[in-house]
């Protein structure tokens, strides 16, 4: 007779289908074949996720009279309504072990669980620092930074495991509340085979995926990046992937020669379009409110174009983990400034760099390899140690 699998109870506050987090989560998931592993979330409709089932649309967030009547209610403990029953939802599988994702709901809802299902394991991911980033720089939720705080140290400590996206990441929570964690990223099992890139002498091509942190910082690359491509008498062309902005701001700040705006795509797909590309952009804000965020946090993009193959340019202060891992492994340039010399510079470098296929592929092998689902398997397991 087969050995019973474990059974897990997965809940965030994001869909499984849309976002940097529901990557970085199926790239594991889907690995974890010993691990019955089903998956609550919220968001705007049902997923054709394997085993997943919808709780419905989110409490935190949307009319902005609504949020703040809700919101601070949950941070302060005042439990009740629809946050109750979707606990009750969850315990009620009996799961050998429950899995939450520290965002939003996700951090009241771990902290409901390891209040009234004391008896099983608890594993919290932490995919950014919500606390000391997010909701810090939000004009609708800075006031309530504070509650954000109290809620999420509190779910950190009751956890018997604990991942974090960054070594940054470990050594922070380490220093600030004293908890041990372990790192786990993207899994990705081989670099696809991308078609090759047919380089000009008249155009520069550039491409981005996914979210832009700062659109200040990011205008002052584009309008260095077109200033740089019309002293050499250039053409500029744009790809933006997931781009949140509209095509008039993109257009007003880059005056490219030609653009393109695509609201979603598969990541198989974007690899593709994005190797078409001469380097593609990352990068990290640079205000001091942003230190912690830059630190700490790594963003899913980085294991898209690690598989695309082409040149990167991270944007972004020296003291991030992005500029850290594109040094370290050699896949690009980092440009830590805002200045247009700064910039001219990066930029001159990036179009005649070629990294080789094997930087990809070490990177690859260390950050995003097979090491990341093993790391996932033995804190469901409850290898970590006891809460604190």
């Amino acid at each position: 007779m087969s050995e019973r699998k474990q059974r897990v109870g997965l809940f965030t506050s994001f869909h499984p289908d849309i976002g940097g987090g529901a990557v970085n989560l199926r790239s594991i998931i889907a690995w974890l074949a010993d691990i019955e592993i089903t998956w609550f979330h919220l968001g705007p409709r049902r997923s054709a996720w394997p085993n997943s089932i919808w709780l419905g649309s989110n409490l935190i967030g949307g009319p902005i009279l609504g949020d703040l009547s809700v919101t601070p209610l949950l941070l302060a403990g005042a439990y009740q309504g629809r946050i109750c029953e979707m606990v009750a939802r969850v315990k009620q599988e009996n799961y050998d072990a429950h899995w939450v994702v520290a965002m939003n709901e996700g951090i009241v809802v771990g902290n409901l669980l390891a209040n009234e299902a004391r008896g099983t394991c608890l594993h919290v991911s932490v995919q950014d620092d919500q606390a000391g980033w997010m909701w810090a720089r939000s004009r609708r939720y800075k006031w309530m930074a504070w509650m954000v705080h109290w809620q999420w140290n509190k779910l950190l400590r009751s956890a018997n495991s604990v991942d974090v996206t960054s070594e940054g990441m470990r050594r922070y929570y380490l220093n600030r509340i004293g908890i041990e964690t372990a790192v786990a990223h993207v899994y990705v099992e081989r670099l696809p085979i991308v078609r090759d890139r047919r380089p000009t002498t008249t155009t520069v091509k550039v491409g981005h995926i996914g979210s832009v942190y700062n659109q200040e910082d990011f205008s002052a690359f584009l309008r260095a990046l077109r200033a740089w491509t019309s002293k050499r008498q250039l053409k500029l062309e744009l790809l933006m992937i997931g781009f949140s902005g509209t095509a008039e701001w993109l257009r007003e700040n880059a005056r490219p020669d030609t653009d393109e705006i695509i609201q979603a795509m598969v990541e198989s797909a974007a690899i593709q379009r994005l190797a078409e590309c001469d380097f593609v952009y990352a990068m990290y804000p640079f205000k001091r409110s942003a230190r912690i965020f830059r630190q700490t946090s790594l963003p899913t993009k980085l294991s898209t174009y690690v598989q695309v193959q082409r040149p990167i340019l991270a944007h972004t202060p020296a003291d991030s983990t992005l500029a850290e891992l594109v040094g370290r492994f050699e896949l690009g340039v980092v440009a830590d400034a805002l200045d247009e010399p700064t910039l001219f510079s990066a930029i001159e470098r990036i179009v005649k760099s070629d990294p080789a296929r094997a930087a990809f592929e070490m990177t690859r092998d260390t950050i995003f390899g097979r090491n990341n689902v093993e790391t996932i398997r033995d804190c469901l397991w409850g290898a970590a140690k006891p809460p604190v």
